[in-house]
């Protein structure tokens, strides 16, 4: 369950906002998105096309940007898992560049609704009540017996 919140919160950290490419830096983690013939080519060209292309600026020219993609997602655990392919795209054939930031208000609202689940799934699992507390009158459940358990614990293999 932690693991779960971990995640939910990790994707609500962040947001893509629309940017100029002049403004962002090398490295910087970017989405750009191509028109769809754009997409068919690279995909012709590198194996990896679609009009939503998501990695880290590797360089920019006044007619093209490249842009490093993570190409190892199916070699995890190996050295080749951080693999990154360049791929030049020409700026005539970008629709938009967005940036990736950290968004503290979708921060705080899946912390809030993580926060609120968290509760309420606590609250309904509760305390349950024995039957058999001080103030009750139902028979208690019969003692254990003592041979038994005795006869578990010192047995030998």
């Amino acid at each position: 369950m932690l693991a779960l919140m971990l995640g939910l919160l990790q994707s609500g950290c962040f947001v893509y906002q629309q940017t100029d490419p002049s403004e962002v830096k090398l490295n910087q983690p970017i989405r750009v998105v191509v028109k769809n013939e754009e997409g068919l080519r690279l995909a012709r060209e590198f194996g990896y096309g679609a009009p939503v292309l998501e990695g880290a600026l590797a360089a920019l020219s006044p007619d093209s940007l490249q842009l490093a993609v993570w190409v190892g997602k199916e070699f995890r655990a190996t050295d080749f898992a951080l693999a990154r392919q360049t791929i030049p795209v020409v700026r005539a054939d970008i629709v938009n560049v967005q940036l990736k930031r950290f968004s503290p208000k979708r921060t705080i609202l899946v912390a809030a609704g993580v926060a609120a689940v968290s509760t309420i799934l606590l609250s309904r699992v509760g305390v349950i009540d024995l039957p058999w507390d001080e103030g009750s009158t139902e028979t208690p459940p019969p003692e254990r017996d003592p041979f038994r358990t005795y006869r578990l614990r010192n047995r030998q293999p």
